[in-house]
């Protein structure tokens, strides 16, 4: 069925004269396309209906003498380029007690303690709008289902910008706040949120407040030529990152009240009063990310340095194996003790600390199988390799859910097929995506970790099970690598397998004469030439498809392969054979 269109405007040819017979006549989903003019009328609306400016942006003014001029009963209203003009000194503008009303392009003009109030279990959703309001707030949102305002201009403010109270919450990205008399955001109850990427000036009281027991995380915000730039007395969970105070006449960032926040990579300059003052019992952590990264990753390689030295013992002589095993044993253990710690004290760089750890429990377990099952160190670190090697098909789907992102179950019935589906908010995705990416270069980058240190022994003097092992994981690296898409995390995997493949070379140069060197030496040459055409020829061609098909065998060839190789070097088949006879 197609959709119900409605024209409102003065005119004779036009059907309704008023919006509020259109919104009488209108079906659910309908449009409302509204001529240029004044209209005198308070809308109501009862019905899910869009309301837009038949000729754009300030043609069309909505203004009643008194009342709100939107007042929502309906589940959802969409206005788009309207100029919604309140006049009452005692009611919103816009009033949304139920339902969401989104605006698009929308120039909203209060006159009374607020210009927009999302309340009870109403939300607003606001998008390139300009809200002013010189008796009043801009937007209060009290609601606990979440607003959003998004690159709008609050300004010429008689109080607040933007006021989360109660249990409200909203999302504020890409906004501009300035004139306020006021704050520019005022935080207080049990309110929470976000705001990204806004700039706040000109308010006469603090421009960010934070108070009683709100949780808000503010995030690459400006704040300047104000007078307070952020005031935090709240006992909730806040964050502040990337936030920049410049221009206060009064102190940058104030705590008070023994507020404990987290604030990271924040600067204040140009201020009059104090940079950061922390009075009545306040406390917090102040943090730069990328110092206290680096700070991280050294606690884990310095605890392992001391667990090494820890067990007694010569490294040479007949109980050598079993010292290298205590003593790698005892490093893995701090090391992997020193990532988490580093991730409880600094609570920033987790991926990169978790690829510590992995590399920590690794060595652990090489050291275990050395030092208490016999195993001599090709056997042991071939066998961990492996493990960590196949365990890379997994990183994707980990990575996935350590990101928090969540795949929703596929609708099997005709009613799930019926209900609502509620979109992943785009940015939300794409900051999780890029979390997940770093996630999956980190586990990669422990993987490749793993496998080139094990290549280093199982290449040193390799007998026939050595070589195979060693060919076999570093063509498995390369083969891994080439279904990534990101420099990165191939450089992670293919890196290794290189170094793998430069080590039996190595090896092999090593064991011969000069005749055998020379040998080593063209096959070498040749690969380099070879790389180099395809280098210049490959790149822009369009690959025949059994060409991928065929690295696909190689790559699931080489999988199922490593495992047995790898007992192979460990010496299980021969146990076997000794054992059955």
């Amino acid at each position: 069925m197609s959709r119900q269109v409605l024209t409102v405007g003065p005119g004779d040819r036009d059907r309704y004269r008023t919006i509020g017979e259109a919104l009488a006549a209108a079906r659910t989903g309908a449009l409302i396309s509204v001529r240029p003019g004044t209209y005198a009328e308070n809308l109501v609306i009862n019905t899910r209906v869009t309301l837009t400016a038949a000729e754009g942006r300030g043609t069309v003014e909505i203004r009643p003498r008194s009342g709100s001029v939107l007042a929502l009963r309906a589940d959802a209203v969409m206005l788009s380029e309207l100029t919604l003009r309140g006049g009452d000194a005692e009611l919103p503008a816009v009033d949304v007690r139920r339902g969401q009303a989104a605006l698009d392009g929308c120039e909203v003009v209060g006159a009374a303690w607020t210009a927009m109030l999302a309340g009870g279990t109403g939300s607003l959703a606001l998008r390139d709008c300009r809200v002013s309001n010189p008796q009043g707030a801009g937007i209060v949102v009290t609601s606990t289902t979440p607003s959003t305002v998004e690159s709008c201009t609050l300004e010429h403010l008689g109080t607040s910008g933007l006021v989360l109270a109660e249990q409200g919450e909203a999302r504020m990205r890409g906004c501009t706040v300035r004139d306020a008399r006021g704050n520019g955001l005022l935080a207080n109850g049990e309110s929470r949120g976000t705001v990204e990427d806004c700039d706040i000036s000109s308010t006469d009281k603090p421009s960010l407040a934070l108070e009683q027991n709100c949780s808000l995380t503010v995030i690459r915000t400006v704040v300047h030529d104000t007078s307070t730039g952020v005031h935090l007395s709240s006992a909730g969970r806040t964050t502040l990152e990337d936030v920049r105070v410049t221009g206060a006449s009064g102190n940058g960032i104030a705590l008070a009240a023994g507020t404990d926040p987290v604030l990271r990579r924040c600067r204040v300059s140009r201020t009059r009063g104090q940079g950061v003052l922390v009075t009545d019992r306040a406390r917090g952590a102040v943090g730069e990310r990328l110092s206290a990264t680096a700070l991280g990753l050294l606690v884990a390689p310095c605890l392992a340095l001391a667990g090494w030295v820890l067990p007694g013992g010569e490294l040479t002589g007949p109980d050598a194996a079993r010292v290298v095993g205590a003593r790698l044993l005892a490093a893995g253990a701090a090391g992997a003790g020193g990532a988490v710690l580093a991730l409880a004290a600094t609570a920033v760089g987790a991926p990169a600390l978790l690829a510590t750890a992995v590399v920590s429990v690794a060595t652990a377990i090489a050291g275990t199988l050395i030092g208490y099952s016999g195993l001599d160190v090709p056997a042991a670190v071939s066998l961990v390799a492996a493990v960590v090697a196949l365990a890379a098909g997994t990183v994707a789907p980990f990575a996935f859910k350590l990101a928090g992102m969540r795949m929703p179950a596929l609708p099997s019935s005709a009613s799930q097929l019926q209900e609502g589906i509620e979109p992943y908010a785009g940015d939300e995705v794409a900051e999780r995506t890029e979390l997940a990416g770093r996630w999956v270069t980190a586990l990669f980058a422990a993987t490749g970790t793993v496998a080139a240190a094990a290549l280093v022994v199982i290449a040193q003097h390799p007998d026939l099970p050595e070589v195979l092992t060693a060919v076999t994981l570093s063509l498995l690296l390369l083969l891994h690598s080439r279904g990534l898409v990101h420099i990165g995390q191939r450089l992670t995997l293919a890196v290794p397998g290189v170094w793998g493949l430069l080590l039996l070379a190595r090896a092999w140069a090593v064991d011969s004469d000069g005749d055998g060197r020379l040998v080593v030496f063209a096959v070498l040459l040749g690969a380099a030439a070879a790389l180099v055409i395809a280098a210049w020829t490959v790149p822009g061609r369009r690959m025949l498809p059994y060409w991928g098909r065929a690295a696909e065998i190689a790559h699931t060839g080489f999988a199922v392969a490593l495992l047995p190789l790898s007992l192979w070097v460990a010496g299980l088949f021969g146990w076997l054979r000794g054992l059955f006879g």
